[in-house]
Order: structure tokens, then sequence, then C-alpha cells
């Protein structure tokens, strides 16, 4: 235990090495050259810090929940990678929307059967579905694609699995609506092993 004398002597080198660096010259010295500047004449007023009383903030905590609410409400939020998936019907009522936007002629008769075999017709109804429909559409597509129903028919299949036999692959793809979008099967490989031993 500490005596007296020695806990009022140690106050009072912390006070001596306090009024020490606060002087000017050390202030004013090489190192506060260096990366001090110059002081302002003017000294800035002190300020004194209150510390909030505790309704305070929780008044603070409900105006600012109350505020994220109210944005939340007003702002939707926008996922980056949005996951779209579409009815039969919807899925055909969009793509019509498209076509039309696009100022393709519809057949009277049956509009699925409208042939969209020239380039440029292919590519400007393609890249709005994907533009507007945020549906990824495969190279193999864009060769098979040849009448608004085969369009329809790519949209609606989903791809195959890599690893259908595989018991943890199959679980993933069965449950793949009900899963996160971060959460996906991936194979072990024997090349891989290599990369997480220790060097």
């Amino acid at each position: 235990m500490l005596s007296s004398r020695a806990i009022r002597a140690s106050s009072i080198r912390f006070a001596q090495a306090r009024e020490f660096h606060q002087q000017t010259p050390v202030a004013e010295g090489f190192l506060g050259k260096l990366f001090g500047g110059k002081k302002s004449k003017d000294p800035e007023p002190v300020q004194e810090t209150t510390s909030a009383a505790v309704g305070d903030t929780i008044q603070d905590s409900k105006l600012l929940e109350h505020e994220l609410i109210s944005r939340l409400s007003s702002d939707p939020v926008n996922l980056k990678f949005p996951k779209r998936q579409y009815s039969a019907e919807r899925l055909s009522y969009r793509v019509r929307q498209i076509l039309q936007g696009c100022e393709v002629t519809l057949d009277k008769a049956d509009w699925k059967a409208t042939s969209l075999a020239e380039k440029d017709t292919k590519l400007k109804v393609l890249s709005a579905v994907m533009k507007h429909a945020k549906l990824p559409i495969s190279s193999r597509a864009l060769n098979n694609i040849q009448t608004v129903d085969d369009l329809l028919k790519e949209l609606a299949t989903k791809p195959a699995s890599k690893d259908a036999g595989h018991q943890v692959a199959q679980f993933y793809s069965e449950n793949s609506e009900d899963l996160p979008a971060n959460m996906k099967f991936e194979p072990f490989a024997k090349e891989t092993r290599n990369i997480h031993k220790r060097q």
C-alpha cells in the first residue's frame, strides 16, 4: 500500500510533467514547427461538455428509430441483385410488355409465334428482357431462341444442378427458394485441399 507521502509526490510529478509539456517553447519547438503549424491568434472558445440525461438519450433513440422507420417506409429497399421468379402468366405478360416496348410487330393469330430470327430484333428484345425483367440469358439461348414461345420456355426453365446425384447438392437444389442467396453447394475437390494446408 502506498503511503500518503508517495501519493502526493507522484501527483506533484505528474503536475510538473503536464506543466512542462504545456509550456509555449516546448509546444513551438522543432517538432511543434514540423507537425503543429502556426497557432491561431484568436483562441477558440472553450465549450462545456455536459452529459445528456437519461431521458434525453431515450427520446433521442426513439427519434432515431422513428426516422429510420419513416425512411424505410418511404424509400423501398432495392437489392443489388434481386432474385426474380415469375409465374408462367406473369412471365408471358412481362415479355409481351417488353415486346411492345421494343416495337416488335406481333402476330395477330398467336403472339407467341412471333419470329425473333432477325439478329437486331433478337438482340433488342433479349437486352430489354435482361434489363427490365432482370432475368439472365445464357449464350446458348441466343442460338436456340427463334420465336417468342422459345423465349418463354427458356426463361421458365431452371438450370439443372451440376451435382444432382450428391445428397447435399440435392438438398440445396430442392430448397433453393428457402435458403439465402449466398448459400450454395460447392463440391469437394482434391485440388483445393492443398491450398488450405499450413505452409
